[in-house]
């Protein structure tokens, strides 16, 4: 997972976060670490591209080994033909990318309320107190005076939609739920798209927002009419103007419209993924019909040669005996999640038994829903990199990050231990440079270096304390 922002010194720092499956001591463990920073050479995807795959050398990582992609959603990244994702699958096609829900679920409110103007008025409002001076009475009083774009569409529909999309995205972080992710979008659609869930999502925005109006004492605004002298052959008392109260649900079920084609639009991704993996679901594997199996489970195999389609098709048969063997019945081990399931396989000791469904399974743990552990790590750069420490190098940025962020690890570490191995490394420094071969001609310079290191080449100096000689010869050794 990669993703960047700029930092104190305006400089774009890229989070490098791998996902993975930890299996110890018969425990089960989906876990995100964080690897460091590093900048860009270039803004184009073939500069990006490059530098991710530098990024991962590196590390000592190999890119065959990946199975899964995570960014945001910028065309740069995310792109089909050229973007970086793209170029990532062509050297390896079994790295897919998983759209960030996080993302895709901001940019569908961004683009349904972008669409009504009275919306693009309250957001500038608000954002406008917002950027007011912040003495008490002056914010307050400001505040009261722009939130009458409460009134308008936005302010209205915004409180209820977004709350409504809330419970679907407060699950999206948990590298866990998958599945429960794509059951909870799904369900935000399907109630978009019913009508009469519209019609009672409008009219709770509406009493919510006159709520609002009445505690903050704003007056109802009023719409001036004007009637027409003449009126045209054929028109009817429908065909006049709209109330200010039916302007407003029609303007919030246009939004409502938009949010719903949006959302149908930036879940194709995900709902791709979905129907990939979809064996792996508990119901599908121990209810599914032998007519059915081949279909879900070739839709898995198809992209992945270490699983063989004959063998997955004889293990899960082989899975529901061990289920009934282990006297778990058959309407709870349907609830169970993908996670729950392969714990059951690590924990009784069936790896052996059921390799392909180990291997469907892990490789499924290590898609990402969102890149949110990126996200979290830029809060510990503000904190790290600040004004007074913004000519910082690159690699004690990163080492102070991974020393931050992944504490945990950290903490658990033997320091006698690490203090010995150091201690013996350099001796063994020491021997391997006695083993260098001396040359016939050789020369002694001098040299101040920023270091107050105890060595045995630096000579005590009190005016020159930083002072090394250093032996050379013609080849620069």
């Amino acid at each position: 997972m990669f993703d960047s922002t700029p930092d104190v010194s305006h400089i774009d720092q890229m989070s490098e976060v791998i996902r993975y499956v930890h299996i110890e001591n018969k425990k089960v463990e989906v876990k995100e670490s964080f690897l460091g920073y590093f900048h860009f050479t270039g803004k184009k995807a073939i500069d990006i591209t490059q530098d991710i795959l530098n990024a991962v050398e590196e590390d000592g990582l190999d890119l065959a080994m990946c199975r899964g992609q995570g960014y945001d959603n910028a065309s740069t990244i995310a792109g089909v033909h050229s973007g970086v994702q793209a170029r990532i699958r062509e050297i390896n096609p079994k790295a897919l990318l998983v759209p960030c829900a996080n993302h895709s679920l901001n940019l569908c409110g961004v683009h349904s309320f972008a669409t009504v103007s009275s919306c693009v008025t309250f957001f500038g409002c608000m954002f406008f107190s917002q950027a007011q001076p912040t003495d008490g009475i002056f914010s307050w009083q400001t505040l009261k005076l722009r939130s009458r774009g409460l009134q308008k569409p936005g302010g209205v529909l915004t409180m209820r939609l977004l709350s409504l999309c809330s419970r679907a995205s407060r699950r999206l972080p948990i590298p866990l739920r998958n599945f429960v992710t794509l059951q909870k979008l799904s369900t935000l659609k399907e109630q978009l798209k019913l009508s009469y869930l519209q019609e009672v999502l409008v009219e709770k925005a509406m009493e919510f927002a006159k709520g609002i109006c009445e505690e903050m004492e704003i007056p109802p605004a009023k719409r001036r009419t004007f009637r027409r002298k003449k009126s045209m052959t054929g028109e009817k008392a429908i065909h006049e103007p709209l109330t200010l109260e039916a302007e407003l649900k029609r303007s919030m079920l246009e939004c409502i419209d938009t949010f719903h084609t949006e959302i149908n639009t930036r879940c194709q991704g995900m709902e791709e993924i979905s129907l990939r993996f979809a064996i792996l679901k508990s119901k599908n594997l121990l209810k599914s019909s032998e007519t059915e199996l081949p279909e879900l489970v070739g839709n898995l195999v198809s992209n992945y040669e270490e699983m063989s389609t004959e063998d997955m098709l004889k293990e899960i048969p082989r899975l529901r005996r061990f289920l009934q063997a282990a006297y778990v019945p058959e309407k709870e081990a349907v609830k169970w999640s993908s996670l729950r399931l392969l714990q059951f396989i690590v924990e009784f000791e069936l790896l052996d038994s059921v390799p392909n469904l180990t291997l469907a399974l892990r490789f499924y743990f290590t898609l990402c829903v969102s890149v949110a552990s990126c996200e979290r790590s830029f809060s510990k750069t503000k904190l790290i990199k600040t004004y007074l420490r913004s000519t910082m190098s690159q690699a004690r940025l990163s080492s102070s990050a991974i020393l931050s962020i992944e504490n945990g690890v950290a903490r658990g570490i033997d320091f006698d231990e690490a203090i010995s191995q150091f201690a013996e490394s350099k001796g063994e420094v020491k021997e391997r440079w006695l083993l260098v071969p001396k040359e016939e001609h050789l020369a002694v310079d001098e040299q101040i270096i920023p270091t107050k290191a105890q060595s045995t080449l630096k000579q005590y100096n009190p005016k020159k304390p930083h002072k090394v000689f250093v032996l050379s010869g013609v080849s620069g050794v």
